[in-house]
Formats: C-alpha cells, structure tokens, sequence
C-alpha cells in the first residue's frame, strides 16, 4: 500500500531520530535514493531540496517512484541483472519510506500527548471573551493556518471569533462578514450532522462537498477543513472549525484528532470560566445575606431585645456596619446615600443586587467589563462601603421602605 505522508505538528523532522546511521538526515537520503532510481527507470527529477519537505510532497513522490519501479520490475522478468537492480533501489526507497512513517507516527503521537497542554487560557473571565480568543489560540497550538470559532444560539452557528496565521486584516474581515452568515443547523448541512452525532468531521472538498455551507466556504476560499463539536459540561455550545489554506496540503485524520483534542480543551477552560462566575455570584449573595443580617441583628441590639449575654453570643462588631448620623434612622441614612448615585450607578447596582458578576451586569447593559468595575467603584466609594454586599444592603432597605421587596 503507498504510503501517505502527512505534516508533524511540533516540529519539522529534522530532530536527532530523524537522520540515518551516516548522520545525514532522513529526506536527504531519499533524495539521494530517488537520483539512482533515476538511473534505472525514467521517472521524474525530484526538484526541491532535502530540507523543504515539511508538508510531505517528497513522501508523495516517493510512493510514485516505487509504484513505478514495481510496473518496470515486472516488465524486466527477462533480464536478471535490470531485475536486481530495480529490485535493490525498490527495497532502498521503501525502507527508507517506512522509518519517515514510523518517525510521522511517534511525532504524531506527542504531538497530540501536548495539545493540551499548549491550550492555555489566562486573563478571560467570561465564556464571551474565552471564545474570542479560541480561534487564534487554536492556532498557535495546533500549527495550523485558520481557525474559527462559531457559538450555538437559536438553531444556528454564529462566528465568534476568526483568526488567519498569515493575514489578520483579511480575518476581520471574514469575522465580519461571517456575523451576518449565521449558519443554520438543519438537516443537509455538515455543521447540523457535526452536532447531531456529537462527533468531529473532516471535509475534504469544501468546494464541491454539497453538505458545506457554501456561503462560509466561498468567502473563506477554503478547499479542506475540520469542524468539531465544542463540549461545555456535557452540551455542545460551540463548534471549531480549521484549516490549512495557507500551505495548501491535504488534510487527514490526524488533523481531525488535533481539532478534536482543541476542542476539548475549550470546553474545559468554558467550564471552568462558568464555575468561577457561579461561585462569584454565590459570594455576593453571601456577602449580601451576612450584612443584611447584622444590620437586623444591630436593629434589635439597638431596641434592647436581647440580653447582654445573647448579645455577647452572637458577637457583633460594631464596625461593621456604618453607622448612619445622629438622629438618623438607617431607611433615610440607605435613602440619602442612594441618591447620590447616577442612572447608570443605579442600574449597576440593581444587578449587582441579583448577585450578578461584572461580566453579567457588561452583558446586559452594553458596555466594557472595565467600565462596569469602575462604576461599581464608585458606588462603594459613594456609598462608603467595603464591599458589594454592604453596597446591595443599602439598596435593599431602600427598597423595602419604597415598599418594592
């Protein structure tokens, strides 16, 4: 069987197993192997140099050179000497083919032990920005050449993110142009069949493939491609798509393993991301119930309804709260610093009131993670308060005496 060579993925075969017992390395050798199988049978001149092969066109070669040294082997039964030279240049050429293959296999395999470990996601603390930084990430651990990341949203794909190793502009572009291209998951399209049956697929004529989505395909120019399945605690919320347009060679199953094993890996840092945001909602409501409960718990302090050793059992500081001015109930010292708020500080602190993060609350109203952190800064600041929950306490008594809780 002819054997198909295919690009590693960590490195570019030259490294110290990847040479014969000489010291020269494995592609010079079946350069050399391929000038004397010239010799013996008209087949054509391998043109570029030993150390250009990176993405397998002289493995591909080679298998032409000994299918063709196995047709002129038959047609030499007569002549024993042609017959025995023909025979020692095939079986040159093959062992050598078989120690590339071998090599390509062992690459193959750290490199899909080290995807994901090369698969880090740092500084993103909502699922949004993580998927926007998915495509390039992808790339940059795969060695691939495109990448990009559609979300699940309403029965169609939507692009998130695009990233093009070689040509950034022209993948803004596409991102663009994609965000009015969503992809619709209905049965005859390959995306539609990618997440019904929860598995990978690779496409190996985009062009002519009718079950891929022409629009995506033409503008993306793309001849070949794999698109995986997202997983996010056991759902698909996304998909990966990738290729390798750039270097124009073939894509195999290898590559879909590689996709596979990116994908597997944002879905894990999706799912860590979520797990973060839960448990910071769980602290701000917390952080809500605790000052809402010492500042009841002072109310009844203040009426003279527990005992002095209830009130040494339950231990409350007194700096825990901050005190309203003298002769100044606690609704009206809540009320008069509310209102030193602007509208946006207000809407602001409404959410944080349902323990929403920063993320949610940027979310929901529009605007930068940044910007809601500043505004929460400020609230505390007017409001002089430590933390959230002092803050969402004030807001409570407001609204409790406007009769709305």
């Amino acid at each position: 069987m002819p054997i198909k060579f295919a690009p590693t993925r960590t490195s570019s075969g030259r490294g110290r197993n990847n040479r014969g017992q000489d010291g020269r390395s494995l592609s010079a050798l079946l350069t050399e192997a391929l000038a004397r199988a010239r010799t013996v049978v008209d087949v054509p001149q391998w043109s570029s140099s030993p150390d250009e092969d990176e993405y397998g066109q002289l493995g591909q070669h080679v298998d032409l050179v000994i299918a063709e040294l196995r047709r002129q082997m038959q047609l030499a039964a007569n002549d024993p000497t042609r017959m025995a030279t023909i025979c020692e240049v095939t079986l040159t050429l093959q062992q050598l083919a078989a120690k590339q293959q071998q090599l390509l296999v062992e690459d193959r395999i750290r490199s899909l032990g080290s995807i994901r470990h090369r698969m880090r996601f740092t500084g993103h603390n909502d699922p949004a920005s993580l998927l926007r930084a998915a495509a390039e990430a992808a790339c940059r651990a795969s060695g691939l050449d495109r990448a990009m990341v559609f979300k699940i949203d309403s029965g169609r794909l939507h692009a998130t993110s695009t990233y093009f190793s070689s040509n950034q502009q022209w993948a803004a572009d596409c991102q663009s142009r994609a965000e009015q291209i969503a992809i619709p998951l209905v049965p005859g399209v390959l995306e539609a069949e990618v997440v019904r049956r929860r598995m990978p697929a690779l496409v190996s004529d985009a062009q002519q493939e009718p079950q891929a989505y022409q629009p995506i395909v033409g503008m993306l120019r793309t001849r070949a491609y794999v698109a995986t399945p997202i997983f996010v605690n056991g759902q698909i919320e996304a998909t990966l798509h990738l290729d390798a347009y750039d270097s124009g060679r073939e894509l195999d199953a290898f590559d879909r393993d590689i996709a596979a094993e990116l994908a597997f890996s944002i879905g894990q840092a999706l799912e860590r991301v979520l797990t973060l945001q839960q448990l910071m909602r769980q602290r701000a409501l917390l952080e809500t119930l605790t000052y809402q409960t010492e500042a009841q718990l002072r109310t009844i302090v203040g009426s003279g309804e527990l005992t002095d050793v209830a009130m040494s059992q339950l231990a409350v500081q007194p700096d825990l709260v901050h005190e309203p001015a003298t002769g100044e109930n606690r609704a009206a010292h809540s009320m008069r610093l509310v209102r030193t708020l602007t509208r946006r500080e207000l809407e602001v602190l409404q959410l944080m009131s349902t323990g929403a993060t920063n993320a949610d609350i940027a979310a929901q109203l529009f605007l930068a993670e940044g910007t809601i952190k500043t505004h929460v800064k400020r609230i505390l600041r007017k409001l002089n308060v430590g933390n959230r929950g002092q803050a969402v306490a004030h807001y409570t008594t407001v609204m409790q005496n406007r009769g709305h809780l």
